[in-house]
């Protein structure tokens, strides 16, 4: 399922497969913060969270992580497609120790997933470089 052509095929259609709305944690965050630039890596399964982008974060800079949560509505899922949910506390030991954590929590979301409403959480980490 995380492979590339798995995603050609689930987006090659000429319909939306999302609402095109942002994350509702997304803009809780990201509205807080002073403009500048910003580096969106999308989707994924976090594994890139170690290290290399929060190489990318300048000094005073943020680094926001939001995933799906593990949750019950969701176990119709792959294995592998479960397995890349995560808390968000889940990924702290992964912070370079420059970083200072300043959101580490699971937040409530309604998504409609196959024109059915379903409550959901996302995993929100927000974490600051010490300049």
């Amino acid at each position: 399922m995380f492979e590339a052509p798995s995603w050609e095929e689930r987006y090659a259609g000429d319909q939306s497969v999302w609402s095109g709305n942002p994350n509702a944690q997304l803009v809780a965050e990201a509205s807080g913060l002073a403009p500048g630039t910003a580096l969106d890596v999308g989707c994924g399964e976090g594994g890139d969270v170690t290290r290399r982008l929060a190489e990318a974060v300048a000094p005073g800079g943020s680094l926001l992580v939001v995933g799906h949560a593990p949750s019950a509505t969701f176990t119709h899922l792959s294995e592998s497609h479960r397995s890349a949910m995560l808390l968000a506390e889940d990924l702290l030991p992964a912070l370079p120790d420059d970083f200072e954590p300043v959101v580490v929590e699971q937040r409530p979301r309604t998504m409609v997933r196959d024109g059915e409403t379903v409550d959901v959480h996302d995993s929100t980490l927000l974490a600051r470089r010490r300049a």
